[in-house]
């Protein structure tokens, strides 16, 4: 299988997850911005955290994201529904 080409960071890329069920990837970088994609690489949607991400962490239903920064920040982000 090829390679999946994503190339939205416009920065040092710090965290890379798959969520649990396999159907979303979410990325984020030094600046704090954050995307998620599909498991195909289709960009869903993005947010920024602020400042750069260290961590971050899927509920078990792939429904949200807990994300944590260099400042301290927690993030709660709510995978949108997709039809």
């Amino acid at each position: 299988k090829k390679a999946l080409p994503i190339s939205l960071h416009k920065s040092t890329v710090t965290v890379v997850k798959y969520s649990p069920d396999g159907k979303f990837i979410v990325s984020a970088d030094r600046t704090g911005q954050v995307y998620l994609f599909n498991n195909s690489g289709k960009s869903l949607a993005s947010f920024e955290s602020g400042a750069e991400v260290t961590t971050l962490t899927w509920s078990e239903d792939s429904n949200s994201l807990l994300i944590g920064n260099i400042e301290g920040q927690i993030d709660l982000f709510y995978v949108p529904t997709l039809s």
